[in-house]
């Protein structure tokens, strides 16, 4: 509901120091908003989002009830600017008419300079009673400006009117500054809207560069856009941590024998990775573990590379059961093949699928899709210990696999950074050619505060899903074969 009269009086005499943007993501970054009555520069490339992300806050401050005036200093009208945000779910006519204010400085600039621009700023602010003035083009008044004093002036003259005036300033500039300018150092708050290419695609980024008056998330952050305007994918890793209460009992893995050496099984609420190679049989346990959903236990399998209809072929050929699991409801797949989708937007999608169907049982099937779609891949071992800890939280048990060549070297050693907090448990699938033949062997490497059985054994995978064959001795390969480890 929005307020008018009286209510819109009183809102303005007693405004709260926090300005909402609205825009997703956007306002956990910045730790509530923009603070009211503060000068922010919002900086960028042309075609980073700044005139979307500016008017999708107005759009927002309008339906509270709230005036943005939007003045542009380029040739360009805002009739072509609203034509280009109409098709965004946020726009609306009515809003346009009712709550904002467009229009052009680009006359009045030329002809009575920086004065006859903050005398028009000062006029229309005054009579609409605006809550958020955007002046789109900024550097026009710079190159205007005589010297870079007289620019200073300006902002200093703007700082002082947004205070009187109760109205919260936007300079939107395509233009890269030296953060040592004066009139850096004078603003209240810099934003950079970024796009960069990792070599096969182009990614939005936002990063707070400063914020006066409250703490934020450093970036950079990605940013999505899409009908719905833009969105901010806060970093994962950087978000602040809460505890989450100790595993309390064991849930089945869907192998009763990987149960058995684990000593019960795997602890809910945990992260187990499974390494191996390709045709180990990652995909196969991961399936297992989802055939032992329940309506009130429902599951998520996300994945890189085999479709949902194959995996449910796969499934029947097991007689796993997870076909029936999903025409029924309890369990869902999620296909993420694409390599233009940063892997922020990827984790965040399935935190939200997870939350929305009240997942327990998960599946990230392909640790690897998700580094390839990291913009920068060092930050994969972060980001999937932050998604851990996130899903511990909501109680979700977590099996990911990861390809072995991904995550081990010539000595099995882990390089995933952070591995410690990422999982509980890790469980190794090797091939090993043992008197004539490959084997697929399983162990577990790592359980935490688990006693568990850490021999090798060999498994088969067949109908009715994966079985253990024995455990493996030492020397039990034939000394006159090779011996061939092909985990990658």
């Amino acid at each position: 509901m929005t307020t008018t009269g009286p209510e819109r009086a009183e809102a303005k005499s007693n405004p709260t120091p926090w300005m909402p943007t609205g825009v997703p993501g956007l306002d956990l970054v910045l730790s509530g908003g923009l603070l009211r009555d503060s000068v922010y520069i919002l900086e960028g490339p042309p075609g980073a989002g700044k005139t979307l992300l500016a008017n999708q806050i107005g759009f927002h401050r309008a339906r509270q009830g709230e005036t943005m005036l939007y003045m542009t200093l380029l040739a360009e009208d805002h009739h072509r600017m609203l034509r280009n945000i109409g098709g965004m779910s946020f726009f609306s006519q009515e809003i346009v008419d009712a709550h904002l204010r467009f229009m052009s400085g680009f006359d009045v600039l030329n002809t009575e300079g920086l004065r006859g621009i903050l005398k028009l700023i000062r006029s229309e602010s005054s009579r609409s009673s605006a809550s958020l003035l955007v002046i789109d083009g900024v550097y026009v008044i710079e190159d205007h400006a005589g010297s870079r004093a007289e620019f200073r002036t300006f902002i200093n003259e703007l700082e002082s009117m947004s205070s009187l005036l109760g109205c919260t300033v936007l300079l939107l500039t395509s233009r890269e500054y030296d953060s040592r300018l004066p009139h850096y150092t004078m603003v209240d708050g810099w934003i950079r809207l970024d796009s960069r290419s990792d070599g096969h695609r182009w990614v939005r980024e936002l990063t707070v560069r400063k914020f006066r008056g409250s703490g934020f998330i450093g970036g950079p952050h990605v940013a999505g856009i899409s009908d719905d305007g833009i969105r901010i994918l806060p970093r994962l890793e950087s978000l602040p941590s809460e505890p989450y209460p100790a595993p309390s009992e064991f849930v089945p893995s869907g192998v009763p024998d990987l149960d058995r050496i684990l000593g019960g099984g795997i602890p809910s609420a945990s992260t187990t990775i499974v390494v191996g190679a390709s045709g180990s049989g990652k995909t196969s346990l991961g399936l297992s573990f989802l055939g032992e959903c329940t309506a009130e236990e429902p599951g998520l399998y996300a994945g890189f590379g085999e479709t949902p209809e194959r995996l449910q072929h796969k499934s029947m050929k097991l007689g796993l059961g997870v076909e029936h699991l999903h025409a029924s409801g309890p369990v869902d797949f999620m296909w993420m093949a694409s390599e233009d989708t940063e892997a922020d937007i990827l984790v965040q999608s399935i935190l939200e699928a997870v939350e929305r169907r009240g997942v327990r049982r998960l599946v990230v099937d392909g640790l690897q899709g998700l580094s390839r779609n990291l913009t920068y891949p060092e930050r994969l071992g972060p980001l999937l210990a932050a998604a851990s800890h996130q899903l511990r939280r909501r109680g979700v048990t977590t099996l990911m696999t990861a390809d072995a060549p991904q995550l081990m070297g010539g000595e099995l050693a882990l390089t995933l950074r952070d591995q410690a907090s990422l999982s509980e448990n890790i469980i190794l699938l090797r091939y090993l050619g043992l008197r004539t033949r490959m084997r697929r062997t399983l162990s577990v490497i790592k359980a935490r505060d688990q006693d568990f059985d850490p021999s090798v054994f060999e498994f088969t995978i067949g109908s009715g899903g994966i079985r253990f064959v024995r455990s493996l001795a030492e020397g039990d390969d034939d000394p006159g074969e090779s011996s061939a480890d092909v985990t990658g």
